[in-house]
């Protein structure tokens, strides 16, 4: 009986997922943004996409759009703004949190003041495009 027990604990433990955040794929534009306003936009999106990516039921998926309702040279070339995330649907949403925080951080220190950048961890995707990217 207690040789029965341990194998099932060794069977969950084996189960378990840990989070890997090692980078598989990071993509920049190669277009550059021109103020500080449209990465504040930038930012905005990302920020929603963080909030509600691991809180989604269907799969840790999340697709964010902004409008800028303003005239077009005040939108500094983000007159629309595209933000995705995703986790593996086996991560907790802490661990989705944490994944998506990682990539949020990887790709804003490496791909700083673009247009758009998409960047895939292990566990966990980010991407912010201009362009409506949903049918890739």
């Amino acid at each position: 009986m207690v040789v029965l027990a341990a194998v099932s604990f060794l069977v969950v433990l084996c189960i378990v997922e840990t989070l890997d955040t090692s980078q598989v794929l990071l993509l920049c534009s190669e277009e550059t943004s021109v103020s500080n306003n449209s990465m504040g936009r930038v930012k905005d999106v990302i920020h929603d996409v963080l909030e509600h990516t691991a809180n989604t039921k269907a799969g840790n998926n999340y697709y964010a759009h902004q409008l800028c309702y303003r005239q077009e040279e005040q939108c500094d070339g983000f007159q629309e703004l595209y933000g995705h995330g995703e986790c593996t649907v086996t991560l907790s949403a802490e661990d989705c949190k944490t994944c998506l925080g990682e990539a949020n951080r990887q790709l804003f220190d490496q791909c700083t003041e673009r247009m758009g950048a998409q960047i895939q961890l292990m566990d966990c995707r980010l991407r912010y495009e201009k362009y409506d990217f949903t049918d890739d």
